[in-house]
C-alpha cells in the first residue's frame, strides 16, 4: 500500500491524490500541519462527504513549487527581527554578568 490511496501499489502508476496522514508522512509534518495548511487555503483539497479529506497530485506539486527556497548570491534585505537587534556594542552576556554600559554625565542644569 503507497502513502497515498493504493492506486501506485495495485496499478503501478504513481498516486492521483494523497490523503492526509499520507502527504503529512510523505513530507514529514504532522496530519495537522496539513489541515492547517488546507484550511488556510494554501493546499487545495478535495472534500467528500464531510470528512473525507484528498489532495490532487497537481495541488501538492503546485504547493511544493511555491514552498521552494530560491538561492541566490545576493544578501537578504534586512528583515524586521534583523532592525530590531540590539547594537553590537551590547553584549547581553555581559549584562548577565552584572556589567553595566557606560553612561554620559548628565548636563548641569
Amino acid at each position: 500500500m503507497s502513502l497515498a490511496t493504493g492506486v501506485e501499489a495495485s496499478t503501478g502508476h504513481a498516486a492521483q491524490v494523497y490523503t492526509v496522514a499520507g502527504l503529512a508522512a510523505l513530507w514529514g509534518v504532522s496530519d495537522q500541519f496539513i489541515y492547517d495548511e488546507i484550511r488556510r487555503g494554501k493546499l487545495n483539497a478535495m472534500r467528500f462527504g464531510g470528512k473525507l479529506l484528498r489532495v490532487r497530485r497537481d495541488a501538492v506539486e503546485e504547493y511544493e513549487q511555491r514552498a521552494s527556497l530560491v538561492v541566490t548570491d545576493e544578501p537578504a534585505e534586512p528583515t524586521i527581527h534583523d532592525l530590531c537587534q540590539p547594537p553590537p556594542s551590547f553584549s547581553a552576556g555581559a549584562a548577565r554578568h552584572g556589567m553595566r554600559l557606560e553612561r554620559r554625565a548628565r548636563p548641569a542644569r
